[in-house]
């Protein structure tokens, strides 16, 4: 069956069509739809649906990134357990970040840079055996 598109941006309505289409397809694939409204979609179609979903700017991205460190700590004789990860971009990277923890990590930092598009904080995130503690830090300043 051929991919179905859609040019609505509205969260319900991207919602509605994928289900009303989801018995006849045996997972759904979602693309291009950006954050954080594709969150939500996701995590709710994930909930209403007996079928797989899957968007790929996350998962896509998640799967390149884990087979990447997998074979640089292969290169380097490094193991997952021990090596500390910094991911910049926590909304996009939240999938490679559950991906990395499913696999081992132990130690991620991550960043979601939101002083540059909002003028907030920066919030970082850091997990230590598998326990998240979040701060946020206020960055300095060069004037």
């Amino acid at each position: 069956m051929s991919p179905s598109r859609s040019t609505t941006k509205d969260t319900e309505e991207i919602i509605s069509i994928v289900k009303a289409m989801a018995p006849v397809y045996g997972g759904i694939n979602l693309e291009d739809i950006s954050a954080p409204r594709c969150f939500e979609i996701e995590a709710r179609l994930r909930e209403e649906l007996d079928i797989p979903v899957f968007h790929d700017d996350q998962h896509g991205t998640a799967i390149v990134v884990l087979a990447a460190l997998i074979n640089a700590l292969k290169v380097t004789g490094k193991s997952m357990e021990d090596v500390r990860i910094v991911v910049s971009g926590v909304a996009a990277g939240s999938a490679i970040i559950k991906l990395l923890k499913a696999q081992g990590a132990r130690y991620i930092l991550a960043s979601d840079g939101a002083e540059r598009s909002t003028g907030r904080p920066p919030t970082a995130t850091s997990t230590v055996g598998g326990s998240p503690r979040t701060r946020t830090r206020r960055a300095s300043r060069a004037r």
